[in-house]
């Protein structure tokens, strides 16, 4: 099978690069040609298509092409289609994280071409222009629910209207023209995101595919001499780094605090005595996870299927996250992790004094946590419901292809009549 694989970013970063080089990975092991389609990147790793790729854009200088671009880039439908004039036609598109430097454009040529289309739901931008359904402190509902134009009214976009309204622009444009819903699949990683894009009007075509993580063979974990508790991730609030060091300084030791990440909380990080270790390579924040004694996921947003629970459980090491979005699908309190309610420091510290005070209950976690992994979330298992997936996606292009182009369109589905 022909794939064509498709995110903005061709080199590794966060959660959704992660998953996208994964899967690419694992499509080629088992025989398939995949086909990428990026922007172009100095820091992008090595691809036979890199020539294709589209004009890079980076949204930093607030200049008004780059805004239009965001919501439909005219320059990634012709590279696109550059591309595909080159290699062919795939059997299938699976997209993931496309938006703003890439744009929904591309569905349209896809779909011009009749090719089926994936798309792997990374975070709640099909339903939230600013991609975490929370704002001013709480998850939130409202432009799922709603209008869009509630990110504008509650800047949801780094405090900005003007990046706000760009991005509620994108959204209601998306709403308007249906493009999701003329998504062949959505794939998404957990019940939860399912739940919500169903209640933003998307539901009927919707893939529950868990991310995967491939376990080493044999793993022992980390001999944990200097104890420590890490977090890995943005350093801001919608993370939960606040809730994170108002535990930290209620907790007194004797475990210290590692920090892998960057963001605009790093001062009160650092004056919380927590130990800033900046951005690190995927290798070298897996050794870092090896030897904690936990790993700590205090968002107070709700995660989609948050890679680094999956990651600490490949490396034996137990987890607390906050108990709502997706995470509780990964963890059962007290079985293989320990949750605690969100923005709670007062649980937070008790499940980190838990963990301190008796040693072998971590060791119990993570290695209940360790064989979940392998039977929920193995490579087989990811192929599986992706094979599923492709083929859901090319029965229902087929039938669409078939259909006289007289017959009526579903009526407007709720959270998509308008913007």
């Amino acid at each position: 099978m022909r794939v064509l694989l498709a995110n903005k970013f061709f080199f590794p970063g966060a959660g959704s690069e992660t998953v996208f080089f994964q899967t690419r990975d694992l499509l080629q092991e088992h025989g398939h040609e995949v086909v990428d389609f990026a922007t172009q990147d100095e820091r992008n790793v090595p691809s036979p298509h890199a020539s294709f790729f589209a004009p890079h854009r980076g949204y930093d200088r607030g200049r008004a092409g780059d805004a239009l671009a965001s919501i439909y880039s005219l320059g990634a439908r012709r590279a696109l289609r550059r591309l595909l004039a080159d290699v062919g036609p795939p059997d299938v598109a699976h997209l993931h994280n496309i938006y703003h430097q890439l744009s929904l454009s591309i569905v349209d040529e896809l779909r011009a071409q009749r090719i089926p289309v994936v798309l792997t739901v990374h975070d709640s931008k099909p339903v939230c222009p600013s991609y975490s359904i929370y704002t001013e402190g709480a998850p939130c509902r409202r432009c799922v629910d709603g209008s869009v134009v509630n990110a504008v009214r509650h800047r949801c976009i780094r405090d900005s209207r003007a990046a706000s309204a760009v991005a509620a622009v994108e959204g209601g444009l998306s709403r308007v023209r249906r493009t999701y819903r003329r998504m062949d699949t959505l794939v998404v990683p957990s019940r939860f995101m399912a739940a919500v894009l169903e209640r933003g009007g998307l539901g009927g075509h919707i893939s529950v595919v868990p991310n995967f993580y491939e376990a080493p063979d044999a793993s022992n974990g980390a001999q944990r001499t200097d104890p420590y508790f890490l977090f890995v991730g943005r350093l801001d609030e919608r993370k939960g780094v606040p809730v994170l060091l108002d535990a930290f300084r209620r907790y007194g030791g004797p475990a210290a605090l590692k920090v892998i990440g960057t963001g605009p909380l790093e001062p009160l990080v650092r004056a919380a005595g927590a130990q800033v270790l900046g951005a690190r390579a995927a290798d070298e924040t897996l050794q870092e996870i090896a030897g904690a004694a936990a790993l700590i996921v205090p968002s107070s947003s709700e995660e989609n299927c948050p890679m680094t629970v999956l990651e600490a459980r490949s490396q034996r090491t137990p987890v607390i996250g906050s108990n709502h979005g997706g995470t509780p699908e990964l963890v059962d309190h007290g079985v293989d992790g320990l949750l605690f309610t969100p923005g709670s420091a007062e649980e937070l510290v008790e499940r980190m004094r838990m963990l301190s005070e008796q040693p072998g209950l971590g060791d119990e976690l993570a290695a209940r946590g360790l064989e979940r992994l392998r039977s929920e979330h193995s490579k087989a298992r990811y192929y599986s419901g992706l094979m599923d997936a492709y083929a859901t996606a090319r029965a229902r292009s087929e039938a669409r292809a078939a259909r006289p182009r007289s017959a009526p369109a579903a009526g407007p589905r709720r959270g998509e009549s308008g913007p």
